[in-house]
């Protein structure tokens, strides 16, 4: 009878090993993390950069209105120098910014048109006319030899600018012209024997002072203008007087 051999016995299960525990590195707070710093850092430089070029074209920009104000002022100088003394001939201002031409005109239409005038009356107003005339023919030649243009050219001046001084230098002109007009209207209606036509003639050259006054006030307001542009208008100064 064969022995039964003794059963092998079954070795013990291995046991699987576990992954290796790998390495976690520790974060850096950002707060401490070098490349946060640098990324601060140069765009604090670029701002600061940034900031010290928009300062200095500013402080170029200024400097170069400044610069250009101050030619202004010399260029309206120049021109005032030349036109106020001429309309000290011709009237009064009216501070702050208004002007007062040729005052005894407005007196002889106011005598025209009075109803019971005299020969003396007449003669008077035709007299006084005849010298607003030739007054205003005379400024009339020295404004236009006032050389705006030139004083103008060489500079960059904004268009509005010169555009104050050459219009109030054109609409003295024209206003002056309308005067003389206005007061050889006077003479003539002074020298009328038509009552009718002495009123026809007085009150024709009344619109024509009133459109000399219009003229006259816009080159006067143009004057102004260039003047405040180039920061050198003084509005209660004495300015032109009769």
């Amino acid at each position: 009878m064969a022995i039964k051999g003794k059963t092998k016995s079954r070795g013990a299960k291995g046991v699987t090993r576990g992954p290796k525990p790998a390495y976690v590195p520790v974060k850096t707070p950002w707060i401490r993390r070098s490349g946060l710093w640098i990324a601060l850092g140069t765009l604090l430089i670029a701002a600061l950069v940034g900031a010290l070029a928009i300062g200095f074209l500013q402080e170029r920009e200024d400097q170069r209105e400044q610069d250009t104000v101050a030619e202004m002022a010399t260029v309206v100088n120049q021109y005032r120098g030349q036109i106020d003394p001429i309309l000290s001939t011709i009237g009064t201002t009216l501070p702050p910014t208004g002007f007062d031409g040729f005052p005894e005109l407005d007196t002889s239409l106011a005598a025209l048109e009075a109803e019971d005038i005299d020969k003396a009356g007449l003669k008077q107003a035709g007299d006084s006319a005849d010298s607003v005339a030739a007054s205003a023919r005379s400024t009339i030649a020295l404004i236009e030899e006032i050389p705006t243009s030139d004083l103008l050219r060489g500079h960059d001046f904004t268009q509005e600018f010169v555009l104050y001084v050459i219009n109030s230098q054109g609409n003295f002109l024209r206003g002056l012209k309308l005067y003389r007009e206005a007061a050889l209207l006077v003479s003539m209606a002074a020298e009328a024997e038509s009552p009718q036509l002495r009123a026809d003639l007085t009150a024709r050259a009344r619109e024509v002072a009133t459109v000399a006054d219009e003229a006259f006030t816009r080159g006067y307001s143009d004057y102004v203008e260039a003047q405040s542009a180039a920061q050198v208008f003084d509005p209660f100064a004495s300015g032109a007087s009769g």
